[in-house]
């Protein structure tokens, strides 16, 4: 991923288009404008479960944006649609009991929760 965070508008991501549309002669063999720099990406870690979400933000460290991945937690509105949803549309592979409002694997063979 080539991601760039321009520090003077705190902008991120700042892509290739968006310094090319602020800086229209600039050219990718010139050194970034001032207050642009490159940001390292580093893989997200392992997928939290349903009440919380990770978000990306770069961080200077050393000198070197990195990004780096924060926890977040759903609103209980947004787990409320969030279900509203499943209900709505079905999970893929799951089942949803009505009378206990939980869903289960439709494959018998998958371990319940």
């Amino acid at each position: 991923m080539n991601a760039f965070i321009n520090t003077k508008t705190n902008q991120y991501p700042y892509w290739l288009g968006d310094l090319l549309y602020d800086n229209p002669w600039y050219n990718v063999y010139q050194p970034l404008p001032d207050g642009v720099f490159p940001v390292v990406w580093v893989e997200a870690p392992d997928s939290p479960d349903a009440a919380h979400y990770y978000l990306p933000q770069p961080v200077e460290i050393n000198g070197v944006w990195t990004v780096q991945w924060t926890i977040h937690d759903f609103t209980e509105e947004e787990l409320q649609a969030q279900k509203d949803n499943l209900v709505a549309n079905g999970g893929p592979g799951y089942l949803f009991d009505k009378e206990s409002q939980t869903w289960y694997p439709s494959n018998p063979l998958v371990r319940r929760f």
